[in-house]
């Protein structure tokens, strides 16, 4: 898994970002040359303004090409991260973007995860969180912190990772950073 035209890959949430919150669709839709764009892959737009994090949302099961992934992640992330208000016209230049195209998740023991390596899914019942690879690393959290703090973005008991019935996914991601 690798895209090599990784400037095609910001470009094409530029042009997404440029459509769906700037309202400018006539604008063409970049040229992608990069084979990698038409096969089935999940994949994280991470927006951040000045540093803090302004949306980030993405699709973890490869049910479509990367391409319409990369632009439904863009405009999600910008418009619809229900944690954030959504992204305005006057911001898109502002933002700085951040690509995580993913391996398929696989299911993990708990001996077996690598923090920094391994993006993380857990599953409890009907409740689910994710964190990307680079999430503990850049916070700074240890294995342990890492775990509880996935376990109470998906509304379980913090401690819940070491139930049993707790399941994990790994998956590793591609990162592409907008040079600015």
């Amino acid at each position: 898994m690798m895209i090599k035209e990784t400037q095609q890959a910001i470009d094409l949430v530029r042009w997404a970002l440029n459509s769906y919150v700037k309202g400018l669709f006539d604008v063409p839709q970049p040229e992608l040359t990069d084979l990698y764009f038409n096969e089935k892959s999940g994949v994280f737009v991470t927006l951040k303004k000045y540093g803090s994090l302004r949306g980030c949302i993405g699709i973890i099961q490869p049910t479509d090409i990367l391409a319409r992934n990369i632009i439904t992640s863009t405009r999600n992330s910008a418009l619809n991260d229900h944690r954030f208000p959504p992204v305005r016209s006057e911001e898109v230049d502002e933002l700085e973007i951040e690509i995580s195209i993913l391996s398929p998740p696989k299911e993990s023991k708990l001996e077996d995860i690598e923090i920094g390596k391994h993006g993380l899914i857990v599953e409890g019942g009907s409740l689910s969180a994710v964190y990307l690879p680079q999430v503990a690393t850049e916070v700074g959290w240890t294995f342990d912190q890492w775990l509880d703090s996935l376990c109470d973005k998906a509304n379980l008991p913090t401690s819940y990772w070491k139930e049993r019935e707790a399941k994990f996914y790994t998956f590793t991601a591609q990162i592409i950073n907008e040079k600015k």
